[in-house]
């Protein structure tokens, strides 16, 4: 392969990053190497703490086939079918002394151990997303304290003010708060609820229609804070072949609370379409003829970027048929029952049967349908991306076929 004078000039540009980035780092790396100082949540030898489990474990599930398949069944999916999943117990930590430090808010203990976050998947991955130089030498000078609060914190490299994704903050804003309210003595004390800074419109407003009071919220500020008690989730999700899974009881949970705020008629039709229309990626190519297809089987396109938590969620707790382009707003299917979900796919994601495995657990019938899809309108955000965006083009006859069988 013959190197353009371009590709060389970015090969010595990602050498001398790299070469930086090594000795920038340097003490960093050492100390991940040898683990030193890294403590994991359920450590004995770590005394200022105390473990509860959550009530009620769920029973285990069994993975079922869509009746009807207009695809051939992706092997992520069908080595699932006919298999047991047993949820292992989920259980909260309160701890005692603890500081957050850096920009994702890193728990460390009072002899400078690192508390391993609930939601890690891999740990030299999530604390060096979490700008270790941050979190190793903290300015204490700056330092907020919290002495007779009850800290909760769901700032992390996912949730923070650069990163406010829709579906991250459900899963890991809103369902670790589950740790609060399983515990009287916790969400009776004064509270202080750590999240990003500038939140979202429908985080501060999801946390309103939880309960907690605007004062109760701290917006992080890349702060040193000192937490007299903080409390850790474990996890709000189950990693199984290699997709997390929700627990059961953490969305029946949320959507019970949230029930109390089901009272309008936003949306008059119980079979929705998600439109992506107005977002960045996985837009319908042929949306003009889709949306007569639509309109024959009576389905209602909706926008959820125009639309307010309190909306999302009053549509979707009454929807009975939703579809949509795989995307967060799919998330909101856990405030549905019973319903029938159809996901479109273009070129999928590595992660692409969560919404099969969500489905399966919730209790919804599940519907995919894989379809052509084009790169051309994302030439140049696509160049420096890891997951390349694409559009989708989805056959209308096929369509047509499809909802005469499952409507």
């Amino acid at each position: 392969m013959v190197l353009t004078k371009y590709k060389i000039i970015e090969i010595f540009i990602n050498y001398i990053v790299n070469t930086f980035k090594l000795l920038y780092y340097f003490d960093w790396n050492l100390r991940f190497m040898f683990k030193y100082k890294f403590l994991d949540q359920y450590e004995q030898n770590f005394i200022n703490f105390s473990k509860h489990n959550f009530p009620d474990n769920p029973l285990s599930y069994k993975f079922k086939q869509s009746k009807y398949l207009f695809s051939d069944i992706p092997d992520a999916m069908a080595k699932l079918i006919n298999t047991n999943l047993q949820f292992p117990t989920n259980s909260y930590t309160v701890f005692q002394k603890v500081l957050l430090a850096g920009p994702n808010a890193i728990p460390i203990s009072e002899d400078g151990q690192y508390i391993l976050h609930p939601h890690n998947k891999e740990t030299k991955d999530y604390l060096s997303k979490s700008s270790p130089k941050s979190f190793m030498y903290p300015d204490k000078e700056k330092i907020v304290y919290f002495n007779d609060e009850t800290v909760i914190n769901l700032v992390s490299p996912w949730l923070n003010e650069f990163n406010k994704n829709y579906f991250h903050w459900i899963i890991e804003g809103l369902l670790p708060l589950q740790s609060l309210f399983l515990n009287e003595n916790l969400i009776s004390t004064k509270l202080k609820v750590i999240i990003n800074k500038d939140p979202s419109n429908y985080q501060l407003e999801s946390l309103n229609m939880l309960g907690i009071p605007h004062n109760s919220i701290h917006e992080w500020d890349h702060d040193l804070v000192y937490c007299k008690k903080l409390v850790l989730s474990k996890k709000t999700q189950f990693n199984f072949s290699n997709v997390d899974i929700i627990y059961p009881q953490s969305i029946d949970w949320l959507r019970d609370l949230l029930s109390v705020h089901n009272n309008g008629l936003i949306c008059q039709k119980d079979r929705i379409f998600i439109s992506r229309q107005n977002s960045n990626g996985r837009k319908i190519q042929n949306y003009t003829e889709i949306l007569d297809v639509l309109k024959k089987f009576n389905i209602e396109p909706v926008y959820l970027e125009k639309l307010s938590f309190y909306e999302q969620f009053n549509i979707f707790s009454k929807a009975k048929f939703i579809m949509g382009a795989h995307g967060a707003g799919l998330i909101n299917i856990i405030f549905s029952k019973n319903a029938k979900i159809f996901e479109l796919f273009g070129n999928p994601p590595d992660h692409f049967h969560m919404y099969y495995c969500l489905s399966q657990i919730i209790g919804h019938d599940y519907y995919f349908n894989f379809n052509n899809y084009d790169y051309s309108h994302y030439n140049e955000t696509n160049f420096n991306s890891y997951w390349k965006e694409h559009d989708i083009y989805v056959d209308p006859s096929k369509l047509s076929k499809i909802f005469n069988k499952i409507l």
